[in-house]
């Protein structure tokens, strides 16, 4: 379960990125934190609530990175999509 969370980090982090670049937007660091909480006792336990935590360094303005973010987990990537059908994915921007 922890792989398919990975997943949603990875295939996240590669659309957040390449938008940033093709808008020509420079960060110094990026990393992403996911929390995800799954059923309790059920048999399969899937994940019920998903939060991503996107960090980005660097002089950004925030409102490109936000679409970024929004156009990956609504659009572009595919892990999101298949997760979101039974789990809430919740995302957050911390800019340093």
């Amino acid at each position: 379960m922890e792989l398919l969370l990975m997943g949603l980090g990875g295939c996240s982090a590669i659309d957040v990125l390449s938008i940033l670049k093709k808008q020509r937007v420079e960060i110094a660091d990026f990393k992403i934190e996911i929390n995800g909480e799954r059923e309790p006792e059920a048999v399969p336990s899937l994940f019920q609530d998903i939060h991503i935590k996107f960090i980005v360094k660097g002089p950004v303005d925030t409102s490109k990175v936000e679409k970024a973010i929004v156009l990956s987990l609504d659009k572009y990537c595919s892990v999101a999509k298949t997760l979101e059908k039974t789990a809430k994915i919740t995302w957050s921007l911390d800019v340093v």
